[in-house]
């Protein structure tokens, strides 16, 4: 049985559940695949976090699922980028030791995005592994990298074994900022579990997943969707999730005499978002910038169209007519998209089937089994 080592920069955890949820989704699905998996990850998180969860956790978790084994190492950030960073290597690298001390040797290494990179390759160093890294990260394409952590990416891109990015787009985009070639593997979701299924209760005619952060536009949403005379029409918008622009999204609603119209409702697990999204007719997402779009594919395994911006990624997976509308990245362009996929006969059978056939875990994973096998054995050609 082969040991996979992943690193992640971002990972759901105790203190943030909904950090990154499709790393855990992608770990889990390995496992289930006759591969040992382990994830080592250090889950710094600010002191707002304390408040918001009541709970104050330090030190090492470690969690077993049938063939997953999950080590977390909790610590509150000091706010200085170099520092943190320096602080989760040290501590990775304790954690890596302690494997080591109990005779653990992974035969491949899979980094998602840069940041845990430099550990990849203190690693490598001691073992000789072959390491896989997928970038995920909108960063790249909000070009706020500072100019060491676009030197620190490109060291760690160069030297990986194999790059891969989510999409075709964001391939392109990190080939033009760093000069190095990107293969493309998409991220994916059980399709077994975002099924479609009857839901009793009200329905919402739109609805939307994801941070309440400024590149996810929900204040475009809004905005858009008022000019579909909600009032008038009884249409309703969920918008799912937490975050600093909450505050401001509700006013908003509030001044556009939205209140009755549009639900905040919070932070919901996958259960609660897929049981939504079975209530919902169309998905929602007007951001700025994305590198994929894992609920634009979990709306479209329960069988629901999706609006998209060309944002970098979404417009890849929706396919004008067919399970959605690709459009412009301003307002009156989405509120006509919006309008249309309300207007539209959907075939949300179609709509499954078509996640179903590209973006499953039985697609997705054999391909990443198959990189695995050639990765390894490219690494032991040349080292022998």
């Amino acid at each position: 049985m082969k040991r996979v080592l992943i690193l992640p920069s971002w990972y759901p955890n105790e203190m943030k559940p909904d950090f990154a949820p499709y790393v855990r989704t992608q770990a889990l699905s390995l496992a289930k695949y006759d591969l040992e998996v382990t994830v080592v990850y250090s889950a710094p998180y600010s002191c707002k976090w304390i408040f918001k969860q009541r709970k104050l956790l330090l030190g090492n978790r470690e969690n077993h699922m049938g063939n997953l084994r999950e080590i977390l190492f909790f610590l509150p950030k000091v706010h200085f980028k170099r520092i943190d960073r320096a602080v989760r290597g040290i501590i990775g690298r304790r954690l890596i030791r302690q494997l080591e001390s109990k005779g653990y040797r992974p035969d491949i290494i899979h980094v998602h995005t840069y940041e845990s990179g430099s550990l990849a390759l203190w690693l490598r160093d001691r073992i000789n592994v072959p390491i896989v890294i997928t970038e995920h990260y909108t960063g790249f394409a909000r070009n706020i990298l500072s100019k060491w952590e676009l030197n620190w990416a490109r060291r760690c891109f160069e030297a990986a074994d194999l790059r891969l990015a989510v999409s075709k787009a964001f391939a392109k985009l990190l080939k033009l900022g760093t000069g190095l070639t990107f293969g493309v593997l998409p991220n994916f979701i059980d399709t077994s579990f975002f099924s479609p299924g009857n839901m009793g209760g009200a329905c919402y005619d739109f609805l939307s997943v994801g941070h309440l952060l400024p590149k996810k536009n929900h204040k475009m949403l809004i905005e858009a969707f008022s000019k579909l005379s909600p009032g008038k029409r009884g249409l309703k918008l969920g918008i799912v999730g937490e975050g600093p622009m909450k505050r401001k999204l509700a006013n908003l609603a509030k001044y556009l005499g939205l209140e009755s119209h549009v639900d905040f409702l919070g932070y919901k697990d996958m259960v609660g978002v897929r049981n939504l999204l079975r209530k919902s007719r169309i998905y929602c997402m007007p951001s700025s910038y994305e590198t994929f779009g894992i609920a634009v594919v979990e709306a479209m395994s329960v069988g629901v169209p999706a609006v998209v911006t060309r944002c970098g990624g979404p417009e890849e997976i929706v396919v004008n007519g067919l399970n959605g509308i690709v459009t412009q990245l301003n307002m009156r362009a989405y509120a006509a998209a919006l309008e249309e996929a309300l207007a539209h006969n959907w075939d949300r059978d179609a709509i499954r089937q078509q996640a179903v056939s590209l973006y499953s875990e039985t697609v997705v994973i054999p391909r990443l089994q198959t990189i695995y096998n050639e990765v390894i054995e490219t690494r032991r050609r040349l080292t022998k």
